[in-house]
């Protein structure tokens, strides 16, 4: 089950509204070597059509819907067709819903529980929603032109929440500028973009060169090396302050679960108890030695370790 506009045929090569986070490195779920990757076909994007929560996201949909029409006391008019911006024809919209006879457009959401604090309250006049989203629906109000869009989202199956999201033409120019960029700069040349995170970087580049490539250091690399260096060293002394402070706030809760606010009675300290279960390997190959041989259990992954050398 997959709705149309989800297909990665009809999103390949352009700029829809779920990318554009990523693009500017804002995302908590991608980066912008995801997107550039995409885009030049390098890869495909993943099939999420059996995914439990994409399935359950689409059926609820339409719930979240009625229940905005409802509670808002407005008409709606689902969409399943793609909208192109006059302005940068690559630039593209799939909204999940229109109000009738009104150039406003209306999103749809659900969340966990554990997004909660991610949200305003309902109808706040200046809402806080997830990042993504935002640069999502100003994508979308620069696709299509409108001056606002609805922003409806369920939170945790019972926590209704909706929000009016009103067109900011400098933060949206200022964005599709950077989209733009991205695409002059990196998608249309080939080039791919310069990590901005270790994990993007690790992306790139997952595995060593097998011939033990070195590279001679440059004045900017020995630059960054010895910035390394001081950051690890001021690491150092803040654990050591970290660790004094955890057993200064230890040794006065001794047996104590919880601390609480004076004022408030609210929890500002917890230490409980806990257990974890795990394998004593040590243990299962001294017993299942045929196993262990057998290596039926076993896995092994490969990793690349970063490491900045102290010296003495």
């Amino acid at each position: 089950m997959i709705k149309p506009e989800q297909n990665p045929q009809v999103r390949q090569g352009k700029y829809g509204g779920s990318i554009i986070s990523k693009i500017r490195g804002l995302s908590r779920y991608g980066h912008r070597t995801d997107a550039f990757d995409f885009l030049t076909g390098r890869v495909q994007e993943e099939d999420l059509s059996e995914n439990p929560y994409v399935q359950s996201g689409i059926y609820l949909e339409k719930t979240v819907g009625k229940m905005f029409s409802d509670k808002m006391g407005l008409k709606i008019r689902m969409c399943n067709r793609t909208m192109v911006s006059k302005d940068w024809p690559l630039a593209q919209a799939h909204i999940d819903a229109k109000i009738q006879g009104e150039d406003v457009g209306v999103e749809f959401k659900t969340a966990s529980e554990f997004k909660k604090k991610e949200w305003s309250e309902h109808m706040d006049p200046n809402p806080r929603i997830p990042i993504e989203y935002r640069c999502q629906i100003n994508h979308y109000l620069y696709v299509s032109g409108w001056k606002y869009f609805w922003l409806a989202v369920l939170i945790g199956g019972n926590d209704f929440r909706v929000f009016k999201i009103e067109r900011d033409e400098k933060a949206i120019q200022e964005q599709i500028e950077e989209v733009k960029a991205f695409h002059e700069n990196h998608v249309a040349k080939g080039i791919s973009p310069e990590a901005r995170t270790p994990d993007e970087a690790l992306y790139q580049f997952p595995f060593a060169d097998e011939t033990e490539e070195s590279i001679v250091a440059t004045p900017l690399f020995l630059h960054y090396v010895a910035e390394g260096k001081e950051i690890a060293q001021e690491e150092k002394l803040l654990k050591l302050r970290k660790d004094e402070n955890k057993k200064n706030i230890q040794n006065i809760m001794k047996s104590a679960s919880v601390a609480v606010d004076p004022g408030t009675f609210k929890d500002i300290v917890t230490w409980r108890n806990g257990s974890r279960a795990g394998i004593d390997t040590k243990a299962l190959q001294k017993e299942m030695p045929e196993l262990w041989h057998e290596d039926r259990f076993g896995t092994t992954s490969t990793y690349r370790t970063f490491k900045i050398i102290q010296g003495e």
